[in-house]
């Protein structure tokens, strides 16, 4: 557990922290665009699809944090804050909530015991009284379209497209809030150490959940607290209310309501759908079926296919150019030798 909370999660927030001290150089928005959004929000909505179409534990937890990266990309780039400031809130839910849902779904795996990894998973959805309810008040500008006060502000350059934009985030977040409700599917599994852990797995264990879990409540509780202690006294977004972690716009309510109804439902059917095709006549046939274009939805959405494709067309060219050379300057050499030896004899000869 330490070693995939090393590898997965401080790559992840250094890469947020530079995004976030980038942001606003010089004056300069670089990636407060329209074209900036559109293509974030697409690769948000790839991301949550292979999260849900995925068939291995591994790469389910894999594309749950890149999922919760993305939105917190998204919401630093549509932020009107710049700096450091646009991205605390983004940070604070990928670092404590995806910590305390990694390891919390590691203990659901060994005792059932749900608490830790349902925290994980409400500060990753953004619920109130947690630092991702802070987000949804940045994402919720998509829906004030005609209420820009100035054009050329991110919110003004965007005008009509916010709805599109609106209505693509609103199912990339319900895809992925179902996807977050498979941790409870499965039954424990796993190897014998993982499943009957010492007293001293357990305490590590107990002590990663309380170190993540008092400074998520502390933030979600406390925000106003914490940008003072972060000496980031404008990083509550504009849209809050007061107390910021509770009280919001309708529009807040809609970003957060609309995909967190949508996602449970489509669980539910996701369930009874499963449930359905594995019935004795079914089992040989269409579940499997399901499962197997499942995984290539899932290969199709993780763009590892554009890698090795780059990896061949890199390996083809440069095959070509050993080939290149090795008639050139390599083992081909002595035969120009001799063709340029034959045509300068000639040409003396003439």
């Amino acid at each position: 557990m330490p070693d995939r909370l090393i590898d997965q999660m401080p790559p992840a927030l250094c890469g947020l922290w530079l995004l976030g001290w980038s942001s606003g150089l010089a004056g300069e928005e670089l990636l407060a665009r329209p074209e900036i959004v559109a293509l974030a929000i697409l690769g948000l909505l790839g991301s949550a699809i292979a999260t849900f179409t995925t068939t291995t534990r591994q790469e389910h937890t894999t594309f749950v944090l890149i999922t919760a990266v993305g939105i917190a990309g998204l919401t630093s780039i549509l932020s009107e804050i710049r700096g450091p400031a646009a991205v605390l809130w983004p940070t604070t839910t990928f670092a404590l909530g995806g910590g305390l849902w990694l390891i919390g779904e590691r203990i659901w795996r060994a005792w059932h015991w749900q608490i830790p990894i349902s925290v994980g998973v409400l500060a990753l959805v953004g619920v109130p009284f947690t630092p991702g309810f802070l987000t949804q008040s940045v994402v919720a500008q998509l829906v004030v379209v005609g209420s820009c006060p100035d054009a050329n502000t991110l919110c003004g350059r965007l005008g009509v497209l916010m709805w599109p934009l609106f209505a693509a985030y609103i199912v990339t977040q319900m895809i992925y809030v179902s996807s977050l409700l498979r941790s409870w599917d499965s039954e424990p599994g796993g190897s014998v150490w993982e499943l009957s852990p010492n007293a001293w797995v357990i305490g590590r264990l107990l002590a990663y959940v309380v170190v993540l879990a008092i400074p998520l409540a502390t933030a979600g509780l406390f925000p106003v607290m914490m940008t003072n202690l972060a000496n980031l006294p404008d990083a509550i977004p504009r849209g809050a209310g007061n107390p910021p972690s509770a009280v919001a716009g309708w529009q807040v309510w809609l970003t957060l309501a609309g995909p967190l109804t949508l996602g449970i439902l489509l669980a539910i059917a996701r369930t009874h759908v499963r449930e359905a095709l594995s019935t004795s006549e079914n089992r040989a046939g269409t579940l499997p079926t399901l499962r197997s274009w499942s995984s290539r939805i899932a290969r199709l959405a993780t763009l590892d296919w554009i890698s090795r494709l780059t990896r061949w067309g890199t390996g083809r060219a440069g095959a070509v150019w050993d080939v290149g050379l090795e008639i050139v300057e390599g083992a081909g050499h002595m035969g120009w030798v001799v063709v340029f030896g034959i045509i300068g004899y000639l040409l003396l000869s003439a």
